[in-house]
């Protein structure tokens, strides 16, 4: 519902980061409309590559790199709700993180929101597991 002006003003993410304005990237359910709307690698790839659900791309100069998307998925958004025991692998922090059936790192852009969890830890305990078949 945006016009072509509005929309070269919306989603600026390497623009914030540029000027080191605190942001945060979440899953917007059940208004995005991913596949999966509450996968944080959909919204990973979306700031990496900029690529639209509707096929198109919004700002392609404002893409970030893996690693800042979730620094925005995890830190900075810890920080902006103000959760101090949650966000980075810290000592005395409450150990809540996942692990990834595959290196995020070393993926192409466009596989991405393919990523998936593998198991869930909270409090250092795991909570869940994805079986391998």
């Amino acid at each position: 519902f945006l016009s072509a002006d509005q929309l070269k003003m919306a989603y600026r993410i390497k623009s914030l980061d540029k000027e080191n304005i605190l942001f945060s990237l979440s899953s917007d359910a059940p208004c995005t409309p991913w596949a999966e709307p509450d996968s944080p690698f959909y919204g990973i790839y979306a700031a990496v590559t900029r690529h639209t659900a509707a096929g198109r791309f919004i700002n392609e100069d404002e893409g970030i790199p893996v690693a800042r998307a979730i620094l925005a998925y995890t830190r900075d958004a810890a920080k902006m709700g103000g959760f101090v025991n949650n966000g980075t692998l810290t000592p005395g922090k409450d150990a809540d993180f996942v692990i990834l059936d595959r290196d995020i790192f070393s993926q192409k852009a466009e596989d991405l929101a393919k990523v998936k969890p593998a198991s869930t830890w909270i409090g250092g305990e795991k909570v869940w597991s994805q079986e391998k078949k």
